[in-house]
Parts: C-alpha cells; sequence; structure tokens
C-alpha cells in the first residue's frame, strides 16, 4: 500500500515555520525601526520673528551700506532643516516703498538645537509698495 500523505506533511510544517518565522521577524525589525525614528528628537524651529532679526544683522553687516533695514519673514514658526529655503522682504527704514528679497538658506548641523544660515539680499528691488 502506498502512502504518500506523511511526506507531504512533512514538507509544509516546515515551510510554515519559515513562514511564520519571517512574519516573526519581519515585525520585529519593523518594531525596531519605528522605535528608532520615533526616539528622534524634533526638528528644531525658529520663529519668524527670531528669523528676521538674525536677516536683520546679516542684511546690515553685508551690505556695507549706511542703512536701517527692516524685515518681513511672515508670521509662522518654521521648521528647520538642511536646505530650508525662506524668502523675507527687506526694505530701508527710509524707504518704505522699496522692497528687496531676501533669501535665508537655513540648516541644524547634525539635527542639534543650533541653527546655521546663510542670507543673500537681492541687489534690485523686487518691487515698489
Amino acid at each position: 500500500m502506498l502512502d504518500l500523505h506523511p511526506p507531504v506533511a512533512l514538507k509544509a510544517r516546515p515551510s510554515a515555520r519559515r513562514t511564520v518565522g519571517w512574519v516573526a521577524l519581519s515585525l520585529l525589525s519593523l518594531g525596531c525601526l519605528t522605535g528608532l525614528f520615533a526616539s528622534q528628537p524634533p526638528a528644531p524651529r525658529i520663529s519668524a520673528a527670531q528669523l528676521a532679526e538674525r536677516v536683520r544683522v546679516v542684511a546690515m553687516a553685508k551690505s556695507g551700506m549706511s542703512w536701517t533695514p527692516v524685515v518681513d519673514c511672515g508670521e509662522k514658526d518654521l521648521d528647520v532643516f538642511a536646505g530650508r529655503v525662506v524668502h523675507c522682504d527687506v526694505w530701508d527704514v527710509a524707504d518704505p516703498q522699496t522692497v528687496y528679497d531676501a533669501e535665508a538658506i537655513l540648516g541644524a548641523p547634525d539635527g542639534s538645537t543650533n541653527i546655521s544660515m546663510g542670507v543673500y539680499v537681492d541687489a534690485v528691488p523686487k518691487k515698489r509698495r
């Protein structure tokens, strides 16, 4: 008498165990990755007023002109990440009709709370009020 059931059943069990093992390993890996990313500190933030003050100081230093720049970077607080570009309006207190564009490129080295930035102010006004 020829019995085919035991060999088929024996083959099915190891692959079922293997599948359960892979599923368990996948869930464990996913849990570890989720925990890793969830434990990262939040991105540093800067208020629009703080950013405007930094842009104002840099604009005064870089221009070499005797002017008192006024800077408007909006109202929202900003998350800082490497390469974030923020545009601000810059004008002289003596000539509020002539507005320049300032581009601030933000960065937070290694995710720290130290915020670095480069500021570039256009030489040509972007608009007149």
